[in-house]
């Protein structure tokens, strides 16, 4: 313990000592008073200054009870901790039934939840002896000889000042973002560069512990502010958390961008298993460390995606005449003859007639076609270049063509325009960000005239699809069933349109769905 008396304090000892001279001068108790401040409010500069405030040790085992209208604690273990001043508070090891006090100095009977204990430094003055009141008089009073620093436990309901330990992450306003670590650094340094105060206002109080209205510490909020670092214990966590090469932060995969899974495949903690499964051939090479993976998949030719012809394009009938699974068997008969080509991948049908002429001529009269009065066949030249119930487009004039090429374009173009307007005011009525982004795809898409080409159209309608499906899982529940039910059918027939691979349908289909988009009504 220190034998003085802070000079800020109101009461000072008055010493004197007869017969004490310093170079030919009388020495009196202001002499000794100016020789023990200066030494101790040096080392409380240091304190201040190099060892911040805080507490220093122990303070582990504190007990709290009602001990009639009072409550105490109990300093099992004892401690020691600096104030903002760089006073050294010494809680001896069992200090026992110690009072706890309010800021205003009573003793109190209750603690709301939520409330921090504090440490107050406290000199006791004791050993009063007779002495002079002052260095001018003869007269004597009984003064202090000695000071006892103690302390004080103070409850309060305000938080310290000091966060404690603030991380790097905690730092910014915004916490997804993080400084680098010289930035982060050199604002530490900012901080600390002017000297701390330690005036009358500054004469704080050291935390100790945060409690609850059942007397009991609480450990997390405690621990938020408490600091206990020494010299020694301060290097050696520096030198362990260097060398720890274990990955002491727990940096994920996420946060440094690195692969986490394949395809939707992961396995965390361990390695992703490769698995043969027939189609693919996993072939590892140790001497190169590499893993080679084949697949036999598109040498296979019996279809195993179960192609069918719809989805191909192919011919499925001729004339409504269809063999689902197999070949369609054409058979020759008394007049018609039947030789297939296979090296030219045709079929001839010649007509032999009965051995007599076909037929030669051929008359229109009118509106009606009269195919003269013969019953044989007609010529094997005589060809029609018209389709049965259809017309090949290819057969059609050049300026003809010219015009239902642009009225398909436009159709397309219509059907991107109004899925830009429509969508749009949806966004603002049922406020969806995914309509909004509906509306601005399809602008997009009209700004690059995605509509000229008929691929480029349905290619860019299957990915528009997936966003008003996920427009549609946005919406459920918000709008009225049959209004929902309606606008989930148009979708539906456009996957279809879409699958068909005409793009006029599609077009006509996704106007439909800008329709029943329009009439979404909100649940009352």
């Amino acid at each position: 313990m220190s034998n003085h008396i802070d000079g800020t304090d109101k009461c000072k000892l008055h010493r004197f000592e007869k017969n004490n001279y310093f170079y030919g001068k009388l020495m009196t108790v202001r002499d000794f008073e100016t020789e023990q401040s200066y030494f101790d409010e040096k080392l409380r500069l240091v304190n201040r200054l190099l060892q911040g405030s805080g507490l220093v040790c122990g303070f582990e085992d504190l007990k709290m009870e009602l001990k009639g209208n009072k409550i105490t604690i109990d300093f099992i273990d004892g401690g020691v901790a600096l104030d903002c001043c760089g006073r050294e508070i010494v809680v001896p090891t069992n200090t026992l039934g110690k009072d706890i006090i309010s800021n205003s100095g009573s003793t109190v009977s209750a603690l709301p939840d939520g409330s921090f204990l504090y440490l107050k430094y406290k000199p006791c003055y004791e050993g009063y002896v007779a002495a002079a009141s002052n260095p001018s008089s003869c007269e004597e009073r009984c003064c202090p000889g000695r000071v006892v620093e103690g302390f004080e436990v103070v409850v309060s309901n305000e938080a310290p000042e000091s966060m404690g330990i603030r991380c790097r992450a905690e730092s910014p306003e915004d916490p997804s973002v993080l400084p680098d670590a010289s930035e982060w650094l050199k604002n530490l340094e900012e901080e600390h560069k002017p000297c701390s105060l330690c005036g009358e206002n500054q004469r704080g109080k050291v935390f100790l512990a945060s409690v609850d209205s059942d007397l009991i510490i609480k450990p997390e909020d405690t621990e938020k502010y408490r600091i206990f670092f020494t010299k020694k214990e301060l290097y050696q966590l520096l030198k362990c958390h260097i060398l720890d090469s274990e990955n002491p932060h727990k940096v994920t995969a996420v946060q440094t961008g690195a692969l986490v899974s394949l395809e939707g495949v992961s396995n965390p903690g361990g390695n992703v298993d490769l698995v043969e499964d027939g189609s693919i051939v996993i072939t590892p090479d140790d001497t190169n460390n590499l893993i080679t993976i084949g697949e036999t998949h598109s040498a296979k030719k019996d279809n195993p995606h179960t192609v069918t012809a719809l989805q191909t394009g192919a011919l499925v009938s001729i004339g409504g005449v269809s063999n689902p699974g197999g070949d369609i068997g054409l058979i020759a008969g008394a007049n018609i003859s039947i030789t297939p080509n296979p090296a030219a991948h045709t079929i001839e049908l010649t007509s032999t007639g009965g051995g007599a002429a076909p037929a030669t001529t051929v008359e229109s009269i009118g509106t009606s076609l009269i195919v003269g009065t013969s019953d044989k066949y007609s010529r094997e030249d005589h060809v029609h270049n018209l389709g049965k119930e259809i017309v090949d487009f290819g057969n059609l004039s050049g300026t003809l063509q010219k015009q239902l090429n642009l009225l398909f374009m436009y159709l397309r173009e219509r059907a991107l325009k109004c899925t830009v307007s429509n969508f749009k005011a949806i966004m603002r009525q049922l406020d969806s960000s995914i309509a909004f982004k509906i509306s601005q795809v399809a602008k997009e898409a009209v700004d690059n005239r995605i509509y000229e080409k008929e691929a480029d159209f349905i290619s860019f309608m299957k990915d528009l699809l997936e966003f008003m499906r996920e427009f549609a899982d946005e919406i459920q529940g918000r709008v009225t069933d049959i209004s929902f039910e309606r606008f989930m059918k148009s979708l539906e027939e456009l996957k279809v349109a879409i699958d068909s691979g005409d793009a006029i349908q599609v077009a006509v289909q996704q106007d439909e769905v800008c329709f029943y988009a329009t009439e979404l009504e909100m649940r009352g």
